[in-house]
């Protein structure tokens, strides 16, 4: 048998802080699947409210998000991608899809800690917002209007500590 790579190691650590992190979260979050041994894809489904699109100003809500995220073979070191699959209208989301996480990866963010900062900007967590640096420049125009209304419902899974509170995001604008 094989020697376990600290890589492996780590994506097993992050595999188990995420089941415990869907224990915690209820309905808010389901895996829909993992695919790898340890996973290096996993298909979320994320239950909370965000703006599908924008008609006439007005946004048009969706409640339900299905989210891929694909772990890199230079993990930790490299950033796990992360895509919308459903329909939305975000500022820090590409038209393709893709989120932008920012332009400075931390290795020590563990997926678990990844997973609660999608929910949060799906939800348009201000925290998360950052209008200076848009994916999604229409977005951020109707977002940097709409800002009182944010979030768009209550955090479902509080941090468990203040360590596990938001980490500092630098924005960048490439897909």
């Amino acid at each position: 048998m094989a020697a376990e790579t600290a890589q492996s190691r780590r994506l097993r650590t992050d595999f188990g802080k995420v089941q415990a992190l869907l224990d915690r979260a209820g309905a808010f979050m389901e895996l829909e699947s993992a695919a790898g041994d340890p996973p290096t894809q996993y298909l979320l489904r994320y239950r909370c409210r965000s703006v599908e699109q924008v008609a006439d100003e007005q946004a048009v809500f969706r409640d339900e998000h299905r989210v891929e995220i694909k772990i890199p073979s230079g993990y930790p070191l490299e950033p796990p991608t992360v895509r919308i699959l459903t329909p939305i209208h975000h500022p820090h989301v590409f038209t393709s899809g893709q989120v932008c996480l920012g332009s400075r990866w931390q290795v020590g963010e563990g997926l678990d800690n990844l997973l609660l900062r999608v929910g949060a900007i799906l939800r348009f967590e201000p925290a998360y917002l950052d209008f200076k640096s848009p994916a999604n420049l229409d977005a951020a125009h109707w977002a940097a209007a709409h800002q009182a209304d944010f979030p768009l419902e209550p955090d479902p899974v509080p941090a468990q500590s203040p360590a596990a509170a938001r980490r500092d995001v630098a924005w960048q604008d490439v897909e």
